[in-house]
Order: structure tokens, then C-alpha cells, then sequence
């Protein structure tokens, strides 16, 4: 395990390429090499979360295939690059909570297969559309609570066969668009649709 939060160093270079757990936690990261995790094909944990990152080259994480937890909360990301989790086939969680998101690319989350569980809480985000997560057919929990969510194609979770729960909390859609929101769950039966701040699920 590697733990680098809390310090003042203003690079870092992998020394250990056997690591699977990193935390570059609270370090004031505003900016990340493309090189910086090359040949670190066995960190299964990366923590980068509470940083001042406002953007991730496309590339960054190309060497990281067997990562399964990805933690990018609480930064400045207003945009994600299309092919930025294209190499990333057995992650299961992803945290992009608390950042400043507008608007997400269809094409941004088709390269993971295995995604369990999807945080895109507290953006900025207004509208999903129908193909954003289309190809996430093992998530289980997606969080989209406190946004600014005023649209949601009502095909947005069609073939999403293994939802459970889908946040929706703090979002004007939940009283703008009540009969949307009750149609969004079409092809899992059992998944639920939380739009109060605290829900009896995960």
C-alpha cells in the first residue's frame, strides 16, 4: 500500500509497480503526467480524490487494467474525456462525486463492463441522455442525487438489466417530471428509484 495524502511533495514517481492500493488523497493535485501511472498494471485502488484537478489527460490511466475502485471526488473536473476509462475493463466502482460536471459524453462510460457502482452526486449536471449508460449492464447503484437535473430521456436506463437503485434526490426533474420519473426503471422490475436524501438501500 501506498499512502501519499496529506503532504507537500510536488511530484511523485512510482516506485513500487506491485502496489494495488494507492492514496494520493488531499495533496493538491492539480495536475497528473501522462506517464505517472505507467507501468503500475497492478494497483487495484486509486485514490485521487480531494484534489484540485480540473481535468485528466485521456491517457492516464491506460496502464491501470486491473484497477476495480477509482476515486476521483471532490475536484474541479468540468468535463471527462471520452476514452478517459477505455482501458479500465475490471473497475466496479467509480466516485466522480462532488465536482463540476455539466454534461456527460455518451460515449464516456461504454468500456466498462464490470461497473458495479457509478457516483456522478453533487455536479452540475442537467440532462442525461438516452445512451449514457447503456452499456453499463452490471451497475447496480448510480447516484445522480443533488444536481441540477432537468431532463432525463426516459430510455436513460434501458437494458441496465442488473439496477437496483437509481439516487435522484435534490434534483429539480424529481417534482418537475414526477410521470418520467416512474417510467425510468423499464427493464429491471425490481429497481427502485430514490428521490428523498435518505433511502433504505445502499
Amino acid at each position: 500500500m501506498i499512502i501519499l495524502n496529506r503532504n507537500q511533495l510536488t511530484s511523485w514517481l512510482p516506485t513500487y509497480a506491485t502496489e494495488k492500493i494507492v492514496n494520493l488523497s488531499k495533496r493538491s493535485i492539480a495536475f497528473i503526467d501522462a506517464r505517472t501511472f505507467i507501468g503500475l498494471s497492478h494497483i487495484a485502488n486509486l485514490s485521487l480524490n480531494m484534489n484540485s484537478l480540473k481535468a485528466i489527460d485521456s491517457s492516464v490511466f491506460d496502464d491501470l487494467m486491473s484497477l476495480i475502485d477509482l476515486n476521483l471526488s471532490e475536484n474541479f473536473l468540468a468535463s471527462i474525456e471520452p476514452n478517459l476509462f477505455t482501458k479500465l475493463q475490471s473497475l466496479f466502482s467509480l466516485n466522480l462525486g462532488f465536482n463540476k460536471l455539466t454534461t456527460l459524453n455518451t460515449g464516456t462510460f461504454n468500456s466498462l463492463p464490470n461497473l458495479h457502482i457509478l457516483k456522478l452526486d453533487h455536479n452540475q449536471l442537467t440532462r442525461i441522455e438516452a445512451s449514457t449508460f447503456s452499456r453499463l449492464t452490471k451497475l447496480s447503484y448510480l447516484y445522480l442525487n443533488n444536481n441540477n437535473l432537468l431532463l432525463i430521456d426516459r430510455l436513460s436506463f434501458l437494458g441496465l438489466v442488473n439496477l437496483e437503485v437509481v439516487y435522484l434526490a435534490s434534483n429539480p426533474v424529481t417534482m418537475t417530471q414526477p410521470s418520467t420519473i416512474l417510467q425510468l426503471c423499464l427493464t429491471n422490475p425490481k429497481c427502485s428509484i430514490c428521490m428523498y436524501d435518505v433511502c433504505d438501500h445502499k
